[in-house]
């Protein structure tokens, strides 16, 4: 799987949240339009998981 945000470590929190929004608001948009179980939907959903565990190291390790 190529992730179309790549993670950088030098991505602040506030740009991270920011993707995990973007990436949020268009698995929403293809799981309404396409349903949940739709290869873009899942990819899409698959992006997200990384970001928000990124997100979630960076807290726990802070």
């Amino acid at each position: 799987m190529s992730t179309k945000y790549p993670i950088n470590c030098r991505l602040s929190d506030c740009e991270l949240l920011r993707i995990i929004n973007k990436l949020r608001s268009q698995m929403v948009k293809y799981g309404l339009a396409e349903g949940l179980r739709n290869k873009k939907t899942l990819e899409v959903s698959q992006q997200l998981d990384i970001y928000l565990m990124e997100l979630q190291k960076r807290k726990y390790l802070k």
